[in-house]
């Protein structure tokens, strides 16, 4: 369980449609164009306040926790992600149907890999549901 169950949850239980979900560009940049180079913070609001995002605020937002490893945003292959691998998961690309499908089929696991599995499914239905 994280704090964004409920989001999932809607989303899992069709309460809320791909359309509700998609990605606007223009409030990206928007968000992006708020962050300070100077301060290395985000400026809010009317007045512009700045705002420092910690590392605890990420375990409070996401619920997850921030480790020591970089994240690469470099292109990847799927023969890379361990789940894939460990799953045998053939498919050409994910869709929202074949991560659903997957989804419910390892979301009765109690095992560590079924938890991890399941938690990493879950984000990237999220973000295929918000994002594509």
């Amino acid at each position: 369980m994280t704090p964004f169950w409920s989001i999932f949850e809607a989303i899992i239980d069709n309460k809320v449609s791909p359309s509700q979900c998609r990605k606007s560009d223009k409030m990206i940049i928007e968000i992006v164009e708020t962050f300070d180079l100077d301060e290395d913070k985000f400026r809010v609001g009317k007045r512009g306040q700045l705002l420092d995002i910690t590392r605890a605020d990420m375990v409070s937002f996401f619920g997850i926790q921030c480790g020591e490893e970089f994240v690469s945003l470099q292109y990847g292959c799927k023969e890379a992600v361990r789940f894939v691998m460990r799953r045998g998961i053939v498919d050409k690309r994910l869709t929202t149907t074949s991560l659903r499908q997957l989804l419910n089929q390892y979301i009765k696991g109690d095992e560590k890999d079924d938890i991890e599995d399941v938690a990493s499914l879950l984000c990237l239905y999220l973000l295929h549901t918000f994002f594509s």
